[in-house]
This record gives C-alpha cells, sequence and structure tokens, in this order.
C-alpha cells in the first residue's frame, strides 16, 4: 500500500475514533446508570454515534476518490467540464466568504439575536473547532501531497477554504438553530458557495471539497462535544473579552481578533 494511502486511511480513522470516543451524551449515560445497575441500550449508545455519520462519510468519500478509479475519473471529469466551460473564470471571493459565518455568529449576538452559548464559551468552542480543522487540513495535506488540478502546489487534498468555512457553518448552526434553523441554512449555503467556488478556480477537485466540508463539521461537532470538559477543567472561573481565532487566509494559516465590548 502507498504512502497516500497509508496517510488518508490514518486520517479517517483517527477521526472516525476521536469522533466514537467523544460522546458525552452517551458517556453520561453510561456513567450515570452504573450506580443504579442499569446499562445504557444499544439505541442510547447508538445515538451517540449519529452526529458524526455524515462528516465521516464526507471525508470516506474524498478519501477514497484518491486512489479508487471510478471516483478518481468523476474527480479529472467534473474539472475538465468546469475547466473546458469556462475557461477564463477567476475570483478572490473564495478566500475570503468562508469568514461569512464567524462574522454572522457574533454580529447577530451583537444586535441582540442570542445563541446557545455566551460570548465565553462560544468563543473556545469556535477555537477548539479551528483548531481541529487546521491541524487535520494541514498535516493531510502535507502528508497526501495530492497534486492540485492546476498544477500549482501539492496541497489539494483536503480543501482548506471549505473546510474552514462548513467549521464556520456549523457552528452558526448549532447556536441559532432554536432561534432558527434557516440561520445555520444560510452559513451552509455560504459554505457551499465558497466549495464550488474552489472547483471554478482549478484549486481543487470535487473529491477535496467533499472531505474538506467533512472534515470542517466534524471538527465542529467534536468541539460541542468535548467543551463541555474543557469548561469544567480549564475555564472554570476564567473571563476574557479578547481572543485570536485561527484563520485560514488565501491558503495561509493565520489569526483573526475577537473582541467582546460591554
Amino acid at each position: 500500500m502507498s504512502l497516500k494511502k497509508n496517510c488518508h486511511l490514518i486520517l479517517l480513522f483517527t477521526l472516525t475514533c476521536f469522533s466514537a470516543f467523544a460522546r458525552p451524551d452517551t458517556t453520561k449515560s453510561i456513567r450515570d446508570t452504573s450506580f443504579t445497575g442499569i446499562k445504557s441500550s444499544p439505541k442510547t449508545i447508538a445515538s451517540g454515534f449519529k452526529p458524526f455519520i455524515i462528516p465521516t462519510v464526507l471525508i470516506g468519500y474524498g478519501a477514497l476518490a484518491l486512489e479508487v478509479t471510478p471516483l478518481k475519473n468523476l474527480n479529472h471529469s467534473i474539472q475538465h467540464s468546469i475547466v473546458t466551460n469556462n475557461p477564463n473564470f477567476s475570483t478572490h471571493v473564495d478566500d475570503y466568504l468562508w469568514i461569512v459565518p464567524t462574522a454572522a455568529l457574533y454580529g447577530l449576538n451583537a444586535v441582540g439575536i442570542e445563541g446557545k452559548h455566551n460570548f465565553r464559551d462560544r468563543t473556545v468552542i469556535v477555537l477548539i473547532a479551528n483548531g481541529i480543522m487546521e491541524v487535520g487540513s494541514q498535516i493531510t495535506k502535507k502528508s497526501v501531497r495530492e497534486l492540485r488540478p492546476d498544477g500549482g502546489d501539492y496541497e489539494s487534498f483536503p480543501s482548506g477554504h471549505t473546510a474552514s468555512a462548513f467549521t464556520a457553518a456549523e457552528y452558526l448552526y448549532q447556536e441559532y438553530k432554536d432561534v432558527s434553523p434557516w440561520i445555520g441554512y444560510g452559513g451552509y449555503a455560504v459554505a457551499a458557495s465558497v466549495g464550488v467556488l474552489r472547483l471554478y478556480n482549478n484549486h481543487h477537485y470535487f473529491g477535496d471539497v467533499v472531505a474538506g466540508a467533512g472534515l470542517g463539521i466534524l471538527s465542529t461537532k467534536i468541539a460541542y462535544t468535548v467543551y463541555p470538559f474543557v469548561a469544567r477543567h480549564l475555564f472554570k472561573n476564567y473571563n476574557f473579552k479578547t481572543v485570536a481565532i485561527p484563520a485560514y487566509i488565501q491558503g495561509n494559516p493565520g489569526f483573526s481578533l475577537v473582541h467582546h465590548f460591554n
């Protein structure tokens, strides 16, 4: 088996295991019932996996598209069709559009539309989600070394811009789904637009974008899963107003500052 195969399969296995073991509701159920002698039902345990199924499938598809011939051919067919029909297409909108869901997350709260968490909790979740996404994306890019369709470099898989956009879309949805799920759907529409633009700019294949979407969603779901543990052990008596959030700007990792005004 090639090094490329090993790398992306290791990524898929690692993320799947991480999501499987990070199940607060299921863990809580098992822990709570252990004192009463009542065992958790298979239905309860299975429900802990459900939030991670879709993003894991998306990542798996992208990984398989690197090596499975029919999926690999589909990648090239889609890209050939896009480039042939839009030979002069070029835009930098996708370099900035991914930040819109995060801006909406803080903007809505600033105008009085409150989400699920307060500023501190929400920001820590954003930090965790982006941290997981950024580390997963960069390590995978450097390990897999998939050539971009435009030949620019060997960091095509997965799409970092798409991963960033879907990370933000998922935490926008999680924060406001009880207020109005359409807010989250709007975030996903923006994230999907980023993925489409990455294809039209000839920077990624379809599988790269699908895997990036899965990585972004999974990163945020893991962040929401582990946050109660983080808050309980690290941030119990800690309050802050200014934080640095990991960002992915024009293909380069960086930070953006968020300040909460009273």
